[in-house]
């Protein structure tokens, strides 16, 4: 119920009178929050590329498939791509495995020939086998390079 209108100004009036203690005012409370340190971020290297992993270097793109194991020799073919004129040199290509290992040339099967390309118009596919056995055993690079680029995949890691 409101009061009557004489009684608030009474009130005011004594409201006035009173003295007010001053009220202390604290500084606002903020709370520390320890900072957060983000962790680090791992990124995972990608693997390397393998069999059947395309890599394009100035413009001709090789691709090393169908691994075929006959008579002591690996052999792969390469199917060679990418923008004209196309180049590739068998005898560039080589393993590592504990040791280098070079093509045997003089070796062929009947899927790919193993002549070398040199300005080929359009995609051709050309087959390379080297003298090895178990390859899948261990850690097998094979490296191809042309010129002053390399290419490099890891078609065995061994397990």
């Amino acid at each position: 119920m409101p009061f009557p209108l004489g009684q608030r100004r009474a009130f005011r009036s004594t409201g006035k009178e009173v003295a007010i203690a001053p009220t202390t005012t604290l500084a606002p409370v903020v709370p520390t929050v320890a900072p957060t340190t983000a962790a680090p971020t791992t990124t995972a290297e990608p693997s390397p590329p393998g069999l059947g992993d395309q890599i394009v270097r100035d413009g001709i793109a090789l691709t090393p498939v169908q691994p075929l194991d006959t008579d002591g020799n690996l052999c792969l073919l390469f199917e060679v791509d990418g923008t004209p004129p196309l180049n590739f040199v068998p005898a560039e290509a080589v393993l590592v495995t504990q040791q280098l290992i070079e093509p045997a040339l003089e070796v062929a099967t009947t899927r790919a020939p193993s002549t070398v390309v040199y300005g080929e118009p359009a995609a051709t596919t050309r087959e390379v086998c080297w003298p090895v056995v178990g390859w899948r055993d261990e850690e097998t690079e094979l490296i191809y390079t042309l010129n002053e680029s390399e290419y490099r995949w890891l078609i065995s890691d061994g397990g």
